[in-house]
């Protein structure tokens, strides 16, 4: 099945640009995406769109792919390019990019076929010394193709230049400075690229907004850009989560790249890995500083594709099958695995991470593939709140809520078929009644209740926890609540927090209903989800007070909700 990611927003870009050039005012808007996606829908608009559209961008994807092959064969020893093939192939297809990533709308693998592409040039004649008179060129196209699909990828081609040539200017002794000049020629090739590509983009942006600046992606960055705290945490689950963090999705194709390159000795670069590891670093670290740090309609973190793409690229096309010559001990060529102890550590560090990446892996080329990306993005109530928040109100005011929020969270700990259990989040309108019931919680119980009953449901602990989002202003709600009383425990005293805020306390002896007035109703207008907290000091186990055997420390037990 075709996966249309973006393409529906940019497919007809080119049509729109060419009615632009012509000064029709009624040409519809040009969507926010860089000019490499204007030259693709360029492309697709000659077959006319439809299914052959699907197929071109199939087969754009798939010769990308192969673009390292390609230049192994053009640029180094046979040998070392028919392993290197070999290698690049088994890490592909042990990856979630065949399955989801190919027949896509999406351009995350030219991305990274593109960035991985100009390192390993950079590094085969900077560090590894090797000519040929296809590097400047290749790289002059790389560093101007490149910022065509992310401006922010200009960043990450400079950072890796800069690191390149350290890398060299340490292991010849020469100095940072002397390097650069010596290999001047690749630096100006990058350069001129890269300065050819900056205006090409800033007229592109000029054209669409009368602004130099790629103002949506600006304004967004401003509006809904995370604190540092929430950025820590989207940063920690872009690498653990098992809904398609690094580790998941990427395992896989890392061991099988070391097990297939050791049975056929051939030895990777320290310095490749570094390199590989700083751009997934670098990668990780911008993106969780972006409002969707996983991105929308992919499986897993589609964000990361194209550095994921680059770091296998980098590290098995600047290998070698021979670790002791003398090339390879100066600028630091070494197999990794080795054998000693510390192979048998590597070894059994890498056997959960296979057998986990391995299930996420083979989950992606399942028949159910579909199903499970539907489930990866709207299974939990949380996600299924946010579609119908982000229909009602505008894009900013949308992933500035709680909702998307909490929707993001549940996604992190989504397992292929397995759902996690979330907590229920449900969307009210004023007048509505809620009864709690066994096979009903109405969505509304958060944290901090026990199991449902025909009659409603205890809490359990000294915290209980209500909540939900108004689909309109909700000024106040009534909770039903009958408290646990017992020999020498007569009342039960409540303290209810809004949002943190303690709002009430109550003393309650025998079923009763408690209003909660809402201070400020007017903020509760469906872009937030509203945490109702009852802290419950003098919860108590039956057991305890001689009532029965239940060893459960209940307080309250919650009958009915109604929001006025």
């Amino acid at each position: 099945m075709f996966s249309a990611v973006d393409f529906p927003a940019w497919g007809g870009d080119w049509s729109k640009f060419v009615c632009k050039l012509r000064e029709n005012n009624e040409c519809g808007a040009l969507s926010k995406f860089p000019v490499a996606y204007l030259a693709v829908s360029f492309i697709v608009s000659l077959l006319g769109g439809g299914s052959a559209s699907k197929v071109l961008l199939f087969s754009l994807n798939v010769a990308f792919l192969l673009l390292p092959v390609a230049l192994a064969f053009r640029i180094l020893d046979i040998r070392l390019a028919k392993a290197g093939t070999l290698l690049y192939t088994a890490a592909i297809l042990s990856s979630v990019v065949p399955p989801f990533y190919l027949y896509s709308g999406g351009l995350e693998v030219q991305s990274g076929v593109i960035l991985g592409l100009f390192v390993v040039l950079i590094v085969l004649s900077v560090v590894y010394r090797q000519k040929s008179t296809l590097f400047v060129p290749a790289l002059f196209l790389c560093s101007l193709v490149g910022p065509w699909y992310k401006d922010t990828n200009i960043l990450v081609m400079c950072a890796a230049i800069c690191s390149v040539y350290a890398w060299r200017a340490k292991a010849s002794g020469m100095g940072f400075v002397k390097t650069f000049v010596a290999e001047r020629k690749l630096v100006i090739a990058f350069a001129f690229g890269a300065l050819i590509a900056i205006i090409v983009a800033v007229a592109y942006n000029y054209l669409r907004y009368a602004s130099y600046l790629p103002v949506p992606y600006m304004v967004e960055a401003a509006e809904a850009s995370p604190d540092l705290r929430l950025s820590s945490v989207y940063f920690l689950a872009s690498i653990f989560s098992p809904s398609g963090g690094v580790l998941v999705a990427w395992s896989l194709s890392v061991c099988v790249l070391f097990i297939i390159g050791r049975s056929v000795g051939y030895c990777f670069s320290r310095g490749a890995l570094w390199l590989a590891a700083g751009i997934l670093l670098l990668q990780l670290g911008a993106f969780s500083r972006w409002w969707t740090p996983f991105g929308w309609e992919g499986w897993g973190n589609r964000l990361i594709i194209p550095a994921a793409i680059a770091g296998l690229i980098i590290v098995i096309f600047t290998g070698s099958r021979h670790p002791k010559d003398d090339l390879a001990s100066m600028v630091g060529r070494e197999a990794l695995l080795k054998r000693g102890w510390n192979n048998w550590f590597v070894t059994l560090l890498c056997v959960p991470l296979f057998l986990v990446s391995g299930s996420y892996v083979i989950r992606s080329y399942s028949k159910e593939r579909d199903l499970l990306l539907d489930q990866s993005m709207w299974g939990s109530d949380a996600c299924q709140a946010m579609r119908i928040v982000r229909a009602k109100y505008d894009s900013w005011a949308f992933k500035r809520t709680d909702v998307h929020r909490q929707c993001h969270f549940e996604r992190f700990q989504y397992w292929p078929g397995k759902q996690v259990k979330v907590l229920p989040m449900a969307i009210v309108n004023a007048g509505q009644r809620v009864e709690i019931k066994a096979g009903n919680s109405g969505g509304v119980l958060g944290r901090g209740w026990s199991e449902l009953e025909e009659w409603g449901v205890w809490s359990e602990g000294n915290v209980a926890e209500i909540r939900f989002v108004p689909s309109s202003a909700v000024e106040r709600l009534s909770l039903e609540l009958q408290p646990f009383v017992a020999g020498s425990l007569t009342s039960q005293g409540v303290k209810i927090y809004v949002d943190d805020v303690e709002v009430d306390r109550v003393e309650l002896v025998e079923l009763s209903t408690v209003t909660v007035q809402l201070s400020n109703p007017n903020v509760f207008d469906g872009k937030k989800l509203l945490s109702l907290r009852l802290h419950l000091p003098q919860a108590a186990s039956p057991q305890s007070l001689g009532v029965n055997s239940d060893q459960r420390r209940i307080a309250v037990g919650l009958r009915a909700v109604s929001f006025e």
